[in-house]
């Protein structure tokens, strides 16, 4: 037996029309040959021989997408419960918290959500992941003491400065600031004064008023680490204060003895 060949709609045709018509012819021969009409001519055959593989490859094209791209309703609900990775091109909004068991991640409003107990600093690690950081001193090892040269060289080196950043309103409000530069200088390394990694400048200003940092460079400050620094600072100035005080009340009881007011 001859086998039929796959006949296709024309161009010009839409393919659901098309499968339409050829729903229709087939049920006209199926009419046909009910009333007795002679079907035996070979073109009619072939063709309907044809048009049934073309519904038949149709049915199971469909059946397979449907089934492909389907889920059941409790797939969808498995879906909504635990949705794996969602990435997005965009942005991501949520109208309550978002968390996430292999990265916890909370978000309640910053500006009118009050912290009140067992709060901790947050930090973004050099791969933006945030954290926290242990100040235990059993998680650290290899401590020195800060030494009155190192508060001096803070206080020689890192100057305060009242300023804007360039794409600031010139009407804005003075910020106050230190410069990463200062800080590299005073000695401090990049997890107080981060630099730019890899082999490529980086923009830290706006697309409209680029400010590029070449790597090996400082680019921010992490004020928080300033705070040690400006304890140390206090310190020595203290014991300096101290030292002092005891060189005056000596000299106060020499006088006095003297009889000198």
């Amino acid at each position: 037996m001859v086998q039929p060949k796959l006949i296709l709609p024309p161009e010009s045709m839409q393919w659901g029309r098309w499968v339409q018509d050829q729903i229709t012819q087939l049920s006209t021969q199926a009419t046909l040959r009910s009333q007795g009409e002679d079907l035996t001519n070979n073109t009619q055959a072939a063709t309907i021989r044809t048009l049934q593989q073309v519904v038949g490859n149709l049915q199971e094209q469909v059946a397979a997408a449907i089934a492909a791209n389907s889920y059941t309703a409790s797939q969808i609900d498995t879906k909504i419960a635990s949705p794996g990775n969602v990435s997005s091109s965009g942005d991501i909004s949520a109208a309550g918290r978002v968390s996430s068991n292999g990265a916890p991640v909370t978000s309640q409003p910053s500006h009118n959500f009050t912290v009140t107990t067992g709060y901790v600093a947050c930090w973004i690690n050099g791969d933006g992941q945030f954290g926290t950081s242990p100040s235990s001193a059993s998680a650290k090892v290899d401590l020195t003491a800060f030494t009155t040269d190192d508060a001096k060289r803070f206080l020689d080196t890192v100057i305060p400065y009242w300023g804007r950043y360039k794409w600031d309103d010139p009407d804005s409000p003075m910020k106050v600031f230190v410069t990463a530069e200062d800080v590299a200088a005073a000695g401090y390394g990049p997890d107080v004064a981060p630099v730019v990694e890899g082999d490529q400048p980086i923009n830290i200003g706006t697309p409209d008023d680029p400010v590029l940092v070449k790597p090996g460079d400082a680019w921010t400050v992490n004020y928080s680490q300033l705070v040690i620094p400006l304890i140390a600072t206090a310190r020595a100035q203290q014991k300096t204060i101290e030292a002092q005080q005891t060189q005056i009340d000596a000299l106060s009881a020499r006088l006095d003895a003297a009889g000198i007011a």
